[in-house]
Parts: C-alpha cells; structure tokens; sequence
C-alpha cells in the first residue's frame, strides 16, 4: 500500500517524533535527508517505525525517552530501537529480567533510563 509524505509527517507529529530524530530515522532506514528522496518502499518503512514509536510512546516520559535515544544514537543505527530501549532500561535499573515492554516500565525506572541516556550525548 502506497505511503504519501503528508502521512509519514502526520504520523511524525502524532509520534510526537521531533525534526532532528525524524531526520535521523531518514537516514537509518533509507540513507535520506528528506522524505522527498525517499522510494516508495522506504516510505513505508518510514511510516512503519514511526507507527512502531506511536504504539510504544503512550506516556510522556515513553516519548522522552524515545526521543532521547534518537538524540543520542542517530550515529549508530539501531535496527530495533524498542528492543535496544529495553535492555537499556534492564542495564541501567539492574533489573535481574527485561522488562515485558516500555508501556510496562514503571516511571522510577523510565526517569533512571531517560537519565542515563542524558549522560551518553
């Protein structure tokens, strides 16, 4: 199904996703700087992962931590970032398991992430 670019930036303000992590997304999916250089299979990539940040960023300290790591690791791409977030919040809690998922975390636990996050740029 085809994805236009007014959808990508309507879901990108949805997902509450800011420029500069938006631009890093471009570029990890699609080695783009604009939405405008992208096929329309990258389209739906994009559209994909910001749907993916939507669904997990219901809180916001879900959706600062989101941005946080855009920040922080558009340098190295990262092919599943919740995945990557979440042994980042078992890591710097030391939780003995990971947690189920990021909506589950409990807020002390987002605050001490979103922390060490802070410490990382």
């Amino acid at each position: 199904m085809p994805v236009s670019i007014a959808a990508i930036k309507i879901t990108q303000k949805q997902a509450n996703v800011n420029d500069e992590a938006y631009h890093a997304i471009l570029m990890e999916i699609a080695g783009a700087t604009s939405s405008k250089e992208l096929t329309p299979v990258q389209r739906v990539a994009v559209y994909a992962r910001l749907k993916e940040i939507e669904k997990q960023t219901a809180t916001p300290l879900v959706r600062k931590l989101f941005g946080l790591f855009y920040h922080t690791t558009h340098r190295q791409p990262v092919k599943n970032p919740t995945a990557w977030l979440i042994g980042f919040i078992q890591k710097a809690n030391k939780l003995p398991d990971p947690p189920k998922s990021i909506n589950a975390v409990a807020p002390a636990h987002l605050q001490k992430a979103i922390e060490a996050l802070k410490m990382r740029h």
